[in-house]
């Protein structure tokens, strides 16, 4: 028994499939939830100090370089999660040690050749582009194989169970610095431009990455040690593709309203919504942390084929990260135009799409963890194509409302594809695996 388990109510510690679940989560959940507090305030900071419109230009190339990211890491970032839990419990060393190198090597390359075609094509389209932001978006390219580097290794830490160290770097190290710098700049009387602050991102992103890359090295057995590395390329391209297909997906649709107002309204509106966008993900910091514990939970399930302890497990992670996201949802909608004027005072005028955003969360939520169940059960091509066809969708939509509606269209655009995916999922699971994921019912 646990140190955490003693605190559950007692039939979650005479059940051991949910006390492992809520103990082992438990780090998780706290790590993340600090975490997300910092990143707001590291936003705030920068809003605050540096002025609407270099946060904006901040920003808009902050959402270019998740995207950029996205797709250099391949999908293996989640690969990497797999194979190194898979190789390691196998004793596989030289399997391991290839994942490894191959994985690492394959992400960076494809991240500096993304940085330098931004670089080419910046260069490019510069007369057409605002200085400040062209400026800002030469050295948002440079923080892209940085960044990645930084990510993989948190993934990396994850596939090795280290799962509240694998936050650390870039929950708390990252952000802290960037808030240090920027403060320390600031009380020099230097220039807070968008530049300026993305060159702070660098520097806190080596350090995040640095950090990473010393306890991932701590974290790995010394029998591997020595081991030639072995490849299974295609094996490892196959699941990543398919892997990147949902997380992509994922990406795109918190992304893709945020790029599409700079160009059709401004970044300054951009940044406005990006805030609300930001506060409204506080409220999924528990339904991640539970995913990222609960996902090989359900592949072990599933596999063993113990359906009924996978259908008490589906309901537990989705009662209860529908029982933690209410609260939070309730605290944001009162407190929301305080929060937002701590950016400054011309951000209050995000608080209507905060709401709506908040509220698409809040109906998602009660459908449970339909797409967590597809992804790990052999089904994550059922939960790509909902996703993409979403993501179409959002496209769609916000390229018809943001022009009328603004920051509230986005709003309507992103809540509307966020719900859908989620209800055709619900429906996939009950159909494909024979499981509601609904939150109604008991555990």
């Amino acid at each position: 028994m646990t140190f955490l388990t003693q605190f559950l109510p007692r039939f979650l510690r005479d059940d051991p499939l949910l006390a492992k679940l809520f103990t082992s989560s438990g780090g998780d959940v706290v790590i993340r939830g600090i975490g997300l507090f910092v990143l707001l305030m590291m936003n705030a900071v920068l809003a605050r100090v540096a002025g609407v419109e270099a946060f904006g230009h901040f920003v808009y190339v902050s959402s270019v370089v998740l995207i950029a990211t996205m797709i250099a890491r391949q999908g293996m970032d989640s690969g990497i999660v797999r194979f190194i839990s898979a190789y390691a419990i196998r004793e596989q060393w030289g399997l391991l040690n290839g994942v490894i190198r191959w994985m690492m090597v394959r992400v960076l390359i494809a991240a500096a050749a993304l940085a330098g075609l931004g670089i080419g094509l910046l260069l490019l389209f510069r007369g057409n582009m605002n200085p400040g932001l062209f400026e800002a978006a030469m050295w948002g390219m440079l923080v892209i194989p940085v960044y990645t580097l930084s990510l993989m290794l948190q993934f990396a830490l994850r596939g090795r169970s280290w799962i509240v160290r694998s936050q650390i770097p870039e929950l708390l190290v990252r952000p802290v610095f960037v808030i240090v710098i920027v403060l320390i700049l600031s009380s020099v009387g230097w220039e807070l431009t968008g530049a300026v602050t993305l060159q702070a991102v660098i520097v806190a992103s080596l350090t995040a990455a640095a950090l990473g890359a010393y306890w991932f090295r701590l974290s790995l057995p010394n029998e591997m040690v020595g081991v030639p590395p072995i490849r299974e390329t295609e094996t490892w391209r196959k699941v990543s593709r398919k892997l990147l297909l949902v997380s992509g997906a994922n990406l795109l649709l918190t992304q893709i309203d945020i790029l599409m107002l700079g160009p059709l309204v401004s970044t300054d509106v951009a940044s406005f919504y990006s805030v609300a966008s930001r506060i409204s993900a506080v409220s999924l910091f528990a339904i991640v942390a539970l995913g990222s514990i609960g996902g090989p939970m359900v592949s072990e399930l599933f596999a063993l084929e113990k359906f009924d302890e996978l259908r008490r497990l589906a309901r537990a992670i989705g009662l209860s990260a529908f029982l933690a996201i209410v609260p939070i949802i309730a605290v944001l909608v009162i407190f929301g135009p305080w929060i937002l004027t701590m950016f400054g005072e011309p951000f209050y005028v995000a608080y209507t799409p905060l709401i709506i955003l908040l509220t698409s969360q809040l109906v998602a939520a009660f459908f449970g963890p339909a797409a967590l169940l597809l992804t790990m059960t052999a089904h994550e091509g059922a939960a790509a194509r909902f996703l993409l066809i979403s993501l179409v969708a959002n496209v769609v939509l916000n390229a018809a409302l943001i022009p009328f509606l603004g920051m509230v269209g986005a709003a309507i655009a992103t809540g509307t594809t966020t719900v859908l995916p989620v209800i055709a999922m619900s429906v996939a699971a009950r159909r494909r695996i024979g499981i509601s994921t609904l939150i109604v019912g008991r555990i």
